[in-house]
């Protein structure tokens, strides 16, 4: 049972930041910017082949104007 809620909750998460970058008008390229990783890092995160680390949630959240908790709903 963890495993099926980790899983959705990792897809929940990169579903969001899909869908809060896109809404605040932001490339990949720009958000890869931000998190200083390579953009190939984004796409990897955006399609469930990266894991975001601790560390970018706060930098994600700022840059997309929520809070943390926004981007697990």
């Amino acid at each position: 049972m963890r495993d099926y809620k980790s899983n959705a909750m990792r897809e929940v998460l990169r579903i969001n930041i899909r869908r809060h970058r896109e809404r605040r008008g932001l490339s990949q390229q720009d958000l890869a910017d931000e998190l200083e990783i390579d953009v190939s890092g984004i796409c990897n995160l955006e399609n469930g082949r990266r894991e975001l680390r601790a560390t970018e949630l706060p930098i994600l959240a700022t840059l997309f104007g929520i809070e943390i908790g926004e981007l697990f709903r």
